[in-house]
C-alpha cells in the first residue's frame, strides 16, 4: 500500500521539467525547490516525495546519483561562507573512515581544485591510496543563493564522472536549506569489482530508503551511505566552526562518528577507539602538511 503524499510532496511531483532544455534535470528540480521553498509551500518540516517517485516523474537514474535535502541550523551568511573555497572542502572530506588525506590547491593549471586520496580500508596505507583530482568550480553566490560544484573525471577502479554539487537558500533568518548532490559513473571493471563487494561483505550493507517494508541494498544502498556520510560531515563541519580553533579537528572527528552511529545498521564501520585516533592522526598530517590553509574549519578565526 503506497502511503498518502503531502501537500509539499504533491508539490514537488507537479515540478515541470524539460528533458530538452540544455539545463540539467537536478538543477531545474532544485531551481524549482527554491522557488517553492521562497513560495512557502516547502519548509523545515516537510517531507518530501519517495525517491522512488521523484526518479519515476523526472527520470533520474537511481542507480550512480543520490541527492540529500537539509534543513541547516545555521544562517545562510555562515553556512555559504563556510564553503567558498577547497581547503575548506578538505576539512569536510578527510572525515570518512577510509579518505586518509586531502590537498587543496589554489590555481592549478585548471583552477582551483582538491587532490582526494581514498582507500578501499580504512587501514589502507597512504600511499596505497587512490587520488580523486576534484576541480572545484567556482562558487555561485547571491544575497539568497549558493552553488559549490565539485567535479572530478576519474577515479578508482574504472569509475569517472564524479560531481559532487551543494546548494544553499535561506529559509529563514537563523535556518538554511540545503541540497547535496553525489553522483558517478563506472564502466565495466568497477561494475564487476561492486558486484563482487555487494556480493560478499558488503552483502548484508543497506541504505535508507524503505521499499516494501525493507531497506534497499545493492548499488543504491552504496550511494545512499556515501551520500549521508558526506551529508554529516557537512553538518559536523559546520559546528565545529563554534569551537575555539585548536579545539576544531577533534570536535569534527567526535561529532561526525556520534552521528554515524545513530545509523549502525547502515553506517557503523569501525569502533570509537579504532576511528577517533585514526582520524585524528590524519586531520594532523594534512595540517603539518600545508603551510598557509585560509579560512578552513580548524584554522579560521571563530565567527562573531
Amino acid at each position: 500500500m503506497i502511503p498518502a503524499l503531502t501537500d509539499a510532496a504533491e508539490s514537488v511531483l507537479k515540478i515541470a521539467i524539460d528533458k530538452r532544455s540544455p539545463v540539467p534535470v537536478y538543477v531545474q528540480i532544485s531551481d524549482a525547490i527554491r522557488i517553492l521553498i521562497r513560495g512557502g509551500e516547502l519548509g523545515p518540516d516537510s517531507i518530501l516525495p519517495p525517491s522512488k517517485l521523484l526518479c519515476e516523474k523526472f527520470g533520474i537514474t537511481r542507480m550512480t546519483l543520490r541527492h540529500a535535502y537539509a534543513v541547516l541550523d545555521h544562517t545562510f551568511a555562515r553556512a555559504s561562507a563556510a564553503f567558498s573555497d577547497p581547503a575548506q572542502w578538505c576539512e569536510i572530506m578527510l572525515l570518512p573512515f577510509n579518505t586518509k588525506q586531502c590537498v587543496s590547491s589554489s590555481a592549478p593549471p585548471e583552477g582551483p581544485g582538491l587532490a582526494v586520496s581514498v582507500g578501499r580500508k580504512y587501514s589502507t596505507p597512504l600511499d596505497s591510496t587512490h587520488r580523486l583530482e576534484f576541480r572545484f568550480a567556482p562558487s555561485v553566490r547571491a544575497s539568497d543563493f549558493m552553488r559549490v560544484e565539485l567535479t572530478a573525471p576519474s577515479g578508482p577502479f574504472g569509475t569517472r564522472d564524479y560531481r559532487v554539487v551543494l546548494e544553499l537558500v535561506p529559509l529563514d533568518e537563523r535556518r538554511t536549506f540545503m541540497h547535496f548532490g553525489y553522483s558517478y559513473a563506472y564502466g565495466m571493471l568497477a561494475r564487476t569489482a561492486m558486484q563482487a563487494y555487494l556480493s560478499t561483505i558488503g552483502a548484508h550493507k543497506v541504505g535508507f530508503t524503505s521499499e516494501q517494508g525493507d531497506l534497499v541494498r545493492g548499488m543504491r544502498g552504496v550511494m545512499e551511505r556515501n551520500t549521508m556520510r558526506y551529508l554529516l560531515a557537512i553538518e559536523a563541519y559546520l559546528r565545529a566552526l563554534s569551537a575555539p580553533e585548536r579545539d576544531r579537528p577533534a570536535r569534527m572527528v567526535d561529532d561526525w562518528f556520534a552521528a554515524v552511529e545513530r545509523h549502525p545498521r547502515q553506517l557503523h564501520e569501525l569502533t570509537r577507539e579504532e576511528y577517533v585516533p585514526m582520524k585524528l592522526a590524519d586531520y594532523a598530517r594534512m595540517h603539518a602538511s600545508i603551510s598557509r590553509v585560509p579560512r578552513t574549519a580548524s584554522s579560521s578565526p571563530s565567527p562573531s
